[in-house]
């Protein structure tokens, strides 16, 4: 049993690459051997969770940190390996020849593309219990949900992919994005449908109902369905029935209650990537991601983030600064789970929603929870007649500096509030184009696939 399991993990791995070019995808196991007990089953879900990407990581903290307005990068020499790749997202002018570009495009089509296969089989297996049918199928649904919701908004106009059949896949042209989102939401729904029924668990490593929930409501505000953001937002927050949010310390360790999704470190060690790649391997050394100016004076005074959550090395009298949310550089500190998902952005969508209804108290509330935490004066007591577009403005301020250097938070941010374009064309005149708004589809992809259209 184990050598089948091992065995169609290699199939995950191998079968999708490059999948959209005109070539029957290779594997070492037959799907339909996969699925034939609930063990091989669960053993492919999992082998979802073992692949999950590196872009959903630590990549989209740095290199969408890089390209919006949260860091700077700071390689040791103009000589490191992917100096020029790298710049580009600094710079914000990403070209279509850029190979980080193409992983963020190629992983994710991937990963969709495993997903897919997974549902499909699930599906198709008679052998299959039910009830494990309607959970692993519901785990693949979200991760695919997931893989859409950071393309879509990445590069905007993207194939919609629905099956496994690699002719077809080779040569689907770009979708309106609204039909992705669409997509996102229905396999999202069915997610909360068929996880209906179970309840909240201690760990939270494997997608639940309530994962799904938390998603939609982000995908239900980047789409300014205020009501429905707010409803699914709050369906998370009574679930979790906590009267005030853990300590900082403890937001990204492996048993946080916090979490409402995080995924264990795929690493050999053990430790998070995030902690290898944010925090200087010593004291005496510049940071390669450097936390930028505006992002250090947006913290309040007094505000404990910016103490428990960054880090700060002084290197010839200049202080750099550095996300230091994930700690975990030896076998002595606690260990740490990536977070995708977590209760504070709860609380903060559903502030923006309630605030975009005109329910100011309710909006208030909730943006109060965060900002408490933080040990920050509470809105409900400094500024109790506070405005609706100031509150507005301090909900954003909120979400910049709750989740600074986090799964690319901030860009999204400035995307879907329309500030993108303001925001980076002063910050980087020299290199900013407001095209740049939706990264530009990969060379190798517009040369795959003759029915893609440049972004630009």
């Amino acid at each position: 049993m184990r050598i089948s399991i091992l065995l169609f993990l290699c199939f995950l791995c191998c079968s999708c690459n490059k999948f959209l070019e005109v070539q029957p995808p290779p594997g070492n196991l037959s799907p339909g051997e996969v699925f034939e007990t609930d063990e091989t089953a669960t053993a492919a879900i999992i082998g979802l969770y073992i692949k999950y990407p590196i872009y959903f990581g630590y990549m989209s903290s740095t290199h969408m940190g890089l390209y919006a307005d949260e860091l700077n990068y700071v390689p040791s020499s103009s000589s490191a390996t992917g100096y020029e790749t790298t710049m580009q997202f600094h710079e914000s002018r990403l070209q279509e020849d850029n190979s980080t570009l193409q992983y963020f495009w190629q992983e994710a089509y991937n990963f969709i593309y495993r997903c897919t296969l997974c549902i499909e089989n699930i599906a198709a297996s008679e052998a299959v219990s039910a009830p494990l049918k309607k959970q692993l199928t519901a785990e693949a649904a979200f991760l695919r949900a997931l893989s859409y919701y950071k393309i879509v908004r990445q590069f905007k106009r993207v194939p919609l992919i629905k099956g496994t059949d690699y002719r077809e896949n080779a040569v689907i042209p770009q979708a309106d994005p609204e039909e992705v989102y669409a997509y996102i939401m229905e396999d999202l729904k069915n997610v909360i449908t068929l996880l209906k029924d179970e309840p909240l668990t201690a760990k939270r490593t494997r997608v639940t109902k309530y994962a799904a929930q938390a998603l939609l409501a982000s995908v239900e505000l980047s789409r300014k369905n205020w009501e429905q953001a707010a409803l699914m937002a709050g369906e998370v927050i009574s679930a979790f029935g906590m009267d005030d949010l853990p300590p900082l310390s403890a937001v990204f360790r492996d048993n946080s209650t916090e979490a409402i999704f995080h995924v264990e470190p795929n690493t050999e060690n053990g430790y998070s990537s995030e902690s290898y790649v944010f925090i200087p391997s010593t004291v005496t050394v510049i940071p390669q991601y450097v936390i930028r100016d505006g992002l250090v004076a947006a913290f309040e005074p007094g505000d404990k983030r910016r103490e428990e959550w960054m880090g700060k090395n002084t290197v010839n009298g200049v202080d750099y600064y550095y996300a230091a949310k994930y700690k975990m550089r030896a076998s002595t500190l606690p260990k740490e789970n990536h977070v995708v998902l977590r209760l504070a952005e709860q609380y903060l969508i559903r502030a923006e929603a309630e605030c975009q209804r005109d329910r100011f108290p309710q909006a208030i509330a909730d943006l109060d929870r965060v900002r408490k935490r933080a040990g920050l004066p509470l809105i409900a007591d400094t500024r109790p007649d506070i405005s609706k577009e100031d509150l507005l403005e301090a909900i954003y301020h909120e979400r910049r500096v709750e989740l600074f250097a986090e799964n690319g938070h901030r860009w999204y941010d400035l995307l879907r509030t329309g500030k993108a374009d303001a925001v980076m064309g002063q910050l980087k005149p020299q290199t900013w184009n407001s095209r740049g708004v939706a990264w530009p589809i990969p060379q190798n992809e517009l040369d795959a696939n003759p029915f893609l259209e440049p972004n630009y």
